[in-house]
């Protein structure tokens, strides 16, 4: 074995997902597909207007599937916009790299969550950049090699066509 092998890391692999625009039986069946042992859930609050995303429902879930479930509250995005402020995802990013500046604990943890076993990190938005997600996991990178495979290919709604007269209202 070389000195650089030997000093070298081995690469971290994740899963970053999230449940908008997904049913509960999709995102599980997702997940099994993927290998996935663990799902991380980032949310600073593990709950949803959407019943079967909030944390027992969730747990209940994956756990048919074979799928464990740990919510890491302390990785949450504390920020929240005033109602009807609009907030840039730029904005909130910066405010997310705020909190994990003065709370550096929760990079370390994610990253020894991802090396205990395969694990999805989980929260709201579809899209991996628009989250804050990408903030934890670019911190997580900053501090040991890793790969993130996304799964953020949540198939778009059909264009609404304008009902003629002959459609159902």
């Amino acid at each position: 074995m070389t000195t650089k092998q030997k000093n070298s890391k081995p690469k971290l692999t994740c899963i970053s997902i999230g449940y908008q625009g997904r049913k509960v039986q999709d995102l599980c069946a997702e997940l099994k597909t993927h290998g996935v042992e663990l799902l991380l859930d980032v949310r600073q609050a593990a709950w949803s207007h959407r019943p079967e995303f909030r944390k027992q429902a969730l747990a209940a879930a994956l756990a048919k599937h074979g799928v464990a479930y740990l919510h890491m509250r302390e990785a949450g995005n504390p920020f929240r916009p005033r109602k009807g402020e609009a907030v840039s995802i730029a904005e909130c990013a910066k405010h997310y790299r705020k909190h994990l500046a003065t709370t550096p604990d929760v990079v370390l943890s994610v990253a020894a969550t991802l090396r205990s076993q395969t694990t999805a990190v989980f929260c709201f938005e579809a899209q991996h950049e628009h989250c804050h997600r990408s903030v934890l996991l670019a911190a997580v990178a900053a501090q040991d090699p890793l790969q993130v495979d996304r799964l953020d290919g949540v198939s778009k709604p059909a264009v609404a066509r304008p009902k003629g007269r002959n459609q159902a209202r």
